[in-house]
C-alpha cells in the first residue's frame, strides 16, 4: 500500500512542478484541480478497462482480507490509475468543451491497446542495481506516461484512436515485437525498456 501512496505522491509532484512552470501557487492549483480530478476519480468504473478494474478490485480486495479497512484498501488501490487524472484533466482542458469523459476514455484506451498499462507495469519490476539505475527506471515511467497522453491527445485530435492507429500501424507494429520480446525477456533488462520508450516517443510524435 505505502508502495502505491508513494508513486502517486511522487508522480502528481513531479508533474506539477514540471507544469507550473517557476511559480508554484498551491492554493491555485487546487482551486484549479481539485474539482476535475475529484471527477476523474468518480468516473474510473466507466472509463477504465475491464483488465484494470479486475486489479484494481482485486488488489482491494486483497489488502481488506489483510485487515486494511474496506473503504482505505479501495481508496489505496485506486491510486494507481488516478495517477494519471493530471494528465486527464490537462487533455479535456485542451478540448473544446472540456470533456473529461472523452479524454478520460481516450486515455485509458491508448494505455490499453498500445499496451503502455502493461509496460509501465513490467518497467517498475525492473532491478536496479544503483541509484542512477532507479533514476532511469524513474524517467522512463515518467516518459511512458507522457507518451500515453500524447497519443490520446492525438487520437482525439483526428476523432478516435482507431483512425490514428490505422494511420499508423506499421510502427504499431514495430512495437509490437519489441514488447513481445520485453514480454519474454527474464529478467526484464533496462535497456530493452528503454528501446520499448524511444519506439514509444517516435509513435506518439507521428
Amino acid at each position: 500500500m505505502f508502495t502505491e501512496i508513494s508513486l502517486l505522491i511522487r508522480r502528481a509532484t513531479q508533474w506539477l512542478l514540471r507544469k507550473s512552470g517557476e511559480e508554484l501557487n498551491i492554493a491555485q492549483m487546487k482551486a484549479t484541480l481539485q474539482g476535475p480530478i475529484q471527477a476523474v476519480v468518480d468516473s474510473l468504473p466507466e472509463t477504465m478497462s475491464q483488465a484494470t478494474v479486475d486489479r484494481v478490485a482485486a488488489r482491494a480486495q486483497r489488502w481488506s482480507d489483510e485487515g486494511i479497512e474496506p473503504s482505505l484498501a479501495a481508496a489505496v488501490a485506486r491510486m494507481d490509475p488516478t495517477v494519471s487524472a493530471l494528465d486527464i484533466v490537462q487533455l479535456a482542458g485542451e478540448t473544446d468543451d472540456n470533456d473529461l469523459q472523452a479524454a478520460a476514455t481516450a486515455y485509458y484506451a491508448a494505455g490499453k491497446r498500445l499496451r503502455l498499462s502493461w509496460c509501465r507495469q513490467v518497467t517498475r519490476s525492473v532491478t536496479a542495481a544503483t541509484a542512477w539505475e532507479q533514476q532511469a527506471v524513474d524517467a522512463l515511467l515518467e516518459d511512458f506516461y507522457g507518451h500515453q497522453a500524447e497519443i490520446a491527445r492525438r487520437a482525439l485530435s483526428v476523432g478516435g484512436l482507431d483512425d490514428w492507429m490505422t494511420a499508423r500501424q506499421r510502427h504499431i507494429d514495430r512495437l509490437e515485437g519489441t514488447l513481445d520480446e520485453m514480454a519474454a525477456t527474464e529478467p526484464l533488462t533496462l535497456a530493452i525498456a528503454t528501446v520499448a520508450n524511444s519506439l514509444y516517443r517516435g509513435l506518439s510524435a507521428s
